[in-house]
Parts: C-alpha cells; structure tokens; sequence
C-alpha cells in the first residue's frame, strides 16, 4: 500500500501546508497574529540559523501565545537513523546533538526587546527548570531570537517566519487550537513524588496555523556531570523523551488527527505520521494511540474489531479556550 508521507516527499509537503495555510477570521490562543503588547505571540517556521549548525539546513517550529506558554523544537538535516532498534551511545549522542526542544513559559520585556524562558522540561536535562533571558528582534514577518542549541553550547542567532493562520477553522479545530499539559488517564493517580521533578511533563501544541508540537519528558532524568554529555549520558537523556512537530488534520467523520511529523528526536520517524482518535471531557483532551506510525489511516472500531486496543494519553487545557475569547 502507498505511503501517505513518504520520506522525499517531507519538504515539498511542509512547504505546501505552510504556503497554502489560510488563515481563521478570528484571533485564538496560538493566533498567527500578533498583539501589540506581544509581537511573540503565533507560530513560527525557522529560516535560518547562524552561525550555521553541521549537517544540512535545520528546520524548526516555535510557538507562543498570549497565555505566556511556549514551546520550541529545532531540527538539523542529514541526521542518521539508527542500526538497530535501539541507539548505541554514539548514536543516541549524535541524535541529542542534532535535536533541540524546549517547553515551559516566557515573559516579554517590550522596552528592552528581551524574551526570559522558564524551561519546564528540555530534551537537554541540563536545562529543565531553569531560566534564560533573550534578545529578540521583529521585522515585518521575521523574528530573530538568540538561544543555545544546547545547554552552555553556543548561542546562535535564530531567525524565524511568522506563518499565516489559516483562514477557516472547523468547530473541532478551533477546539484544539491552544497549548495542553500532560495529566494522568482518569483513574490514574499520579506517579508518587519527592520533587515535581520526578513527574512526568508534557506539553501538546495546536495552532491556527494548522501546525502541531508534542514535548514529553519522563520524570527522574538526570542532568550531565560536565556541560556536554557522555555518549551513555546522552543515551538516558534521549530515553523516552518525545518531541515531534509539523502540520495535523482533522478527519472529523471518523474523529481522529493526523500529526505529520517533519521532525522528530527518532530519525527514523521523521517523515512518517501519527494518528490520534480524539475526545473532549470538558477542559481534557483524550488521545487514543494504535501505533507510533501508520501507512492507511483507520477507524477505531474497525481496530477494536482486529484486536488491537489503543493506548490513552491524557492532556488538560492551559491556553484560554479560543471558543471563549473573540480578538483578544
């Protein structure tokens, strides 16, 4: 059966939904517009990187709202994918290395043209829960932003493309659109904890510019001895940690999203997608997973019938729900 997101057809697919991305009649939580006591806020595309980063050219998504969220996940080209199931160390090395992801929450000094980032979780355990302050600069539709690729790495000069939202949105879309947090299923008492460092975080993003993010960070991780870390180091940082980004739709007939994930911390999973059946229960987004990726797109009861029972992953709403709010 043919591939829906084949992996040569990722950059001429991502430029497509980019360009062709209309945008909604209103403003949301992760509006493609900014406000004018926030020029931050909406969905950006990264354009360039200097100074430039080994491999080919990077890609990347940042998002901020009005709520003061954000995340961040940036991509380098040529990455290799992994021999086997599992990364060696060098691998998993190579792999950290060439993937940056943040998630937590910003505040803008307009006068100054600084941003400060309070990291909820990283891709880089050095980082989580710590701060850093920014220099940005906005022209027209360009932000440029300074910000290391990795803890205590060099800071390089990041300039960023607003992208326009899309000029219709569905009722479920617009339900989406915002920023969500990671929360334990119904009847599943968080995990028992001595610091909130030890919990499991996670943000999910949507935006009305028709583009998504996940950032999931298991808890216990812990931070490298030195400021860069070993290859075995970089191996338990990567484990488990899922950060993947790129355009979603919504089928909503059959109610499910399809996350197409132009980047991702797995090479291997770049260019596949994700299908996520969905369910709202007033502020909480429930997500339904068959499998990591799929080819055929399918229907839940026709799995069910299979045999095959999908995981849950639970998220609450932080964003104001853009269904409450008009023009803010």
């Amino acid at each position: 059966m043919r591939r829906i997101f084949v992996g040569t057809l990722v950059a001429v697919a991502l430029s497509v939904a980019l360009t062709s991305a209309q945008s909604t009649q209103r403003s949301s939580g992760t509006s493609g517009r900014a406000s004018s006591t926030n020029a931050l806020v909406g969905t950006w595309k990264l354009v360039s990187v200097s100074p430039a980063p080994n491999g080919a050219n990077p890609v990347g998504l940042m998002m901020f709202d009005p709520d003061k969220y954000v995340g961040i996940a940036i991509m380098q080209g040529g990455r290799q994918k992994y021999a086997g199931a599992e990364p060696t160390p060098a691998e998993a090395k190579a792999a950290l290395e060439s993937y940056t992801s943040y998630f937590g929450t910003y505040a803008v000094d307009q006068a100054a043209k600084s941003v400060s980032f309070h990291f909820d979780g990283s891709l880089d355990p050095n980082l989580t829960d710590g701060s850093q302050k920014s220099s940005f600069a906005v022209s027209g539709n360009r932000l440029t932003l300074k910000l290391p690729l990795r803890a205590k790495g060099v800071e390089h000069a990041l300039t960023w493309e607003r992208l326009p939202d899309l000029t219709t949105l569905t009722p479920v879309q617009r339900r989406l659109i915002g920023f969500w947090k990671l929360v334990p299923n119904e009847g599943q008492s968080a995990q028992p904890a001595t610091t909130n460092r030890d919990e499991r975080r996670g943000f999910i993003i949507y935006t009305s510019a028709g583009q998504m993010a996940v950032h999931i960070m298991p808890g216990g991780r812990k931070r490298y001895a030195g400021d860069a870390p070993t290859p075995d180091e970089a191996k338990a940082a990567l484990r488990g940690y899922a950060s993947y980004f790129g355009p979603f739709t919504v089928n909503e007939q059959d109610r499910y999203i399809v996350h197409q994930r132009v980047g991702h911390t797995i090479p291997a999973s770049v260019g596949t997608n994700g299908q996520r059946f969905y369910e709202f229960v007033g502020n909480r987004l429930v997500l339904r997973v068959l499998s990591t990726t799929f080819t055929v797109p399918t229907t839940l009861q026709a799995a069910k019938s299979e045999g095959r029972e999908p995981s849950m992953i639970t998220w609450e709403r932080l964003s104001v729900d853009p269904g409450t709010t008009q023009n803010r």
